[in-house]
């Protein structure tokens, strides 16, 4: 075979290196067992003390192990110093270390660092004898699953986290790839060898994926061409033979050699070959080149990621421990560099503690010059535009409701806007937004000014349902005229200090707006886009799991500047939701950063969410500007400015971005994606803690950083109000009189095991 003489050549340097972990250290069935106990996958609900990857602090900032003098930055740089000691042979190791670490493992540990759990596992691991450690990889998520089940972010936060994960998977597979060859003069191991590969020939991973090598050139055996082979003689010179070489980084590879190996192998759909090529393309970008291109190393990271994750279904970690490529050396040299490749640390899967002040961002030159670029090549002015006078809103209301609100409809000093948007089968959500955002803004109530939108055919449920739910609580706070239009706002009072104001929503006039009409008998497009009224709606594109991402509802929020013509800013919220702050200080954010520009919207940023999460970055319709991993973030609590929102026809760019999408499916979540397409670069950041989300998906939110919110946010499937929501007795706490005939509550007397609020 084209690669038995490297092999060969680096199975004796691997064989030594086991030996010696082997010989230095025991690691017992007792560990293996706690170990297993992280088994995520197979039942990640079933019992106390099983950790799920999705609720874990993936950055460890707030987890300690219990034993006296250690934590986990001392776990992290133990393991370090560990990888440090292959380098030499294991001369310059500290046993007692070694132990201490293997002691972790083994026992119980606190405190939710999930990535300290998996360092530890794959550290672990190169201590067992064969059969231990082959039986331990079949039934954990430590080899047993794919690797973006084991570990459920991307590589690049990986690197960023720290966690010398790369370089342990490196070490491991060494030990791993010893165990499944003939080991020269060592009788014991040849038959501990022969009874893995046994078990190898009929075994399954803890999911049921055949763990079976693959026939193809990424495993030993594979037919490899001449690119590959030439390849992999050119990337073993640089990273090294033995599989500890990484550990003392020498020059990268050039990157001239990874990019006629990728031009040379285009055409396969992805391979190991091209994942390694990716890497190490990445590698001399980051050593050699400005800090400039670092967002396209992201982006050729993520292409590696995608040719070693998603190049085959069902490729375990086992299996990738098994290949002739160096990837996971390549992507430990990485790691070894400590090259400074975030601007901000990973952020963990719940709100970190970040203060809003690190978080805010320079608005660089560059916005204003996208802006100027956008608005020109329309024609478009970007002179600015006054919200409606009171006079004209009160006129348009009608004398007997204008004295009752119009205040709430012009832009009155001192008021605090609030704009909600649901359908009847979100009432339950939209009466627990109402109660708590009114009742958590204490004194202030009184400033708090409501807008809800609701189609006409469902205003009059809706009404009711308020009425009903708040009972005297909720009153009208003038009567409509005879003469009143249908159109106006219907104007009420909520504990005899906020101001209600139920609007009728014209759906028909919002798709319009954006460009999309719900039928081709309506052509006119108030917005002048022209040919952007020729796409309908595509409800399948826009449906998920998550709800009806399509529903006119959730794409209120766009058309804000013409619903409230006399505002100057408005506080948008969705409707799963509970308030625990005084949304009058979210109204009064401010947009401004450090550098004194203003900014258009404010949202918290999800920065372990990169844009690519929900915008398809590879599509050719996507700019090449578009930085794939600049930090998303929630669009379901936003402080938006009405005024620049008007000054840079921002409904006019989000319409073209949504028929670009109908046209070529560049995301598929719902109405949040345009507007990371407009805003990502210049959002302003609020702190964490105006949107906990996620709480529709995930259970056992840390305590702490429930009782640190000031609003948490239902997203995903599990709503409080279904059967199967989650986290209910949180939102229950805010319910008030329930009506029957104006629910849809699912009521339940049961509660998961698994979670502490149901």
């Amino acid at each position: 075979h084209p690669f038995e003489a490297l092999a060969a050549a680096m199975l004796a340097r691997r064989i030594l290196t086991a030996l010696l972990l082997l010989q230095q250290a025991g690691f017992h069935a007792s560990s293996a067992q706690r170990l297993r106990e992280y088994n995520l996958w197979v039942c990640p609900h079933c019992q106390k003390g099983v950790k799920v990857a999705d609720v874990t602090d993936l950055s460890c900032e707030s987890s300690t192990v219990p034993t006296d003098g250690y934590g986990w930055p001392w776990v992290k740089r133990a393991l370090y110093r560990f990888l440090a000691s292959l380098g030499s042979d294991g001369r310059d190791r500290d046993m007692s270390e070694v132990q201490m670490l293997l002691q972790f493992a083994a026992e119980p540990l606190q405190g939710e660092c999930y990535l300290g759990v998996m360092s530890l596992g794959f550290f672990a691991m190169q201590f067992m004898d064969p059969d231990e450690r082959y039986d331990f990889i079949r039934s954990t998520m430590f080899g047993g699953a794919t690797f973006k089940r084991a570990i459920p972010i991307s590589y690049w936060d990986l690197l960023v986290s720290g966690w010398p994960i790369f370089g342990l998977l490196a070490t491991s597979s060494s030990v791993l790839q010893a165990d499944l060859h003939e080991w020269p003069g060592k009788a014991e191991l040849r038959n501990a060898t022969s009874r893995g590969l046994a078990a190898h020939a009929h075994g399954f991973g803890m999911t049921g994926i055949d763990l079976a090598p693959r026939a193809c050139c990424d495993f030993p055996g594979g037919d490899a061409n001449q690119y590959d082979q030439a390849f992999m003689v050119a990337i073993t010179k640089f990273v090294g033979r033995n599989r500890a070489d990484f550990v003392k980084p020498g020059p990268p590879l050039p990157a001239r050699v990874s990019l006629e190996y990728l031009a040379q192998s285009a055409h396969r759909r992805c391979s190991w070959g091209r994942a390694t090529a990716y890497f190490a393309l990445v590698e001399d970008l980051l050593v050699n080149a400005l800090s400039s291109v670092q967002n396209a190393t992201k982006s050729l990271m993520l292409l590696g990621q995608h040719n070693l994750d998603g190049c085959e279904p069902n490729m375990t970690v086992y299996h990738q421990m098994q290949s002739v490529w160096p990837f996971w050396q390549i992507l430990g040299r990485l790691e070894q560099r400590h090259l400074s490749i975030a601007e901000q640390p990973i952020h963990p899967a719940g709100p970190g503690t970040e203060s809003n002040e690190n978080m805010l961002p320079v608005l660089p030159s560059a916005v204003h010059l996208k802006w100027q670029n956008f608005l020109e090549r329309r024609n478009l002015s970007s002179e600015g535009v006054a919200p409606l006078a009171a006079a004209a809103v009160g006129s348009a209301l009608g004398a007997p409701a204008a004295s009752a609100a119009s205040r709430c409809l012009t832009g009155t000093p001192g008021l605090a806007h609030v704009a909600l948007s649901a359908d009847i089968a979100q009432i339950d959500g939209l009466i627990v937004a109402l109660q708590s955002g009114t009742v958590s803004a204490g004194s202030n109530a009184s400033r708090l000014c409501f807008h809800i939108f609701a189609l006409p055919q469902q205003r009059g449920f809706v009404t009711d349902a308020l009425q009903c739910a708040f009972s005297s609580n909720f009153s009208a706070a003038a009567l409509p005229s005879e003469d009143a239009s249908p159109t106006q706002p219907q104007v009420f009072e909520l504990h005899s200090t906020a101001s209600v104001l139920v609007h009728s929503l014209n759906a028909s006039f919002v798709w319009s707006q954006l460009g999309m009409l719900p039928s081709k008998g309506n052509r006119t497009n108030a917005r002048g886009t022209g040919g952007l009224v020729d796409n309908e709606i595509d409800d399948g594109a826009l449906n998920s799991d998550t709800g009806n991402l399509g529903a006119v509802h959730n794409f209120v929020r766009f058309v804000l500047d013409e619903l409230l013509p006399g505002l100057p800013r408005v506080v948008y919220l969705d409707v799963d939701i509970v308030v625990k702050g005084d949304l009058t200080e979210l109204h009064n954010a401010p947009l401004t950063a450090p550098g004194g520009d203003v900014g258009t919207i404010a949202a918290v940023r999800r920065t372990h969410q990169p844009l690519r999460v929900y915008v398809d970055v590879l599509q050719p319709a996507v700019p090449t500007w578009l930085p794939s991993e600049a930090p998303s973030f929630n669009a379901g609590v936003l402080v938006i400015d009405l005024i620049r929102w008007r000054e840079r026809h921002a409904v006019r760019l989000i319409a073209e971005w949504m028929v670009s999408n109908a046209k070529r499916r560049l995301w598929l979540h719902g109405s949040q994606p345009p507007l990371l397409l407009l805003f990502h670069d210049e959002v302003i950041p609020l702190h964490w803690t105006w949107n906990v989300d996620g709480l529709g998906h995930r259970l056992n939110y840390p305590k702490d950083v429930l009782q640190q919110a000031k609003l948490l946010h239902w997203t995903g499937p599990l709503k409080p109000w279904r059967n199967h929501g989650v986290n209910r007795l949180i939102w229950e706490k805010y319910t008030v009189e329930y009506c029957p005939a104006f629910s849809f509550r699912e009521h339940t007397t049961t509660c998961r095991p698994d979670s502490w609020f149901c």
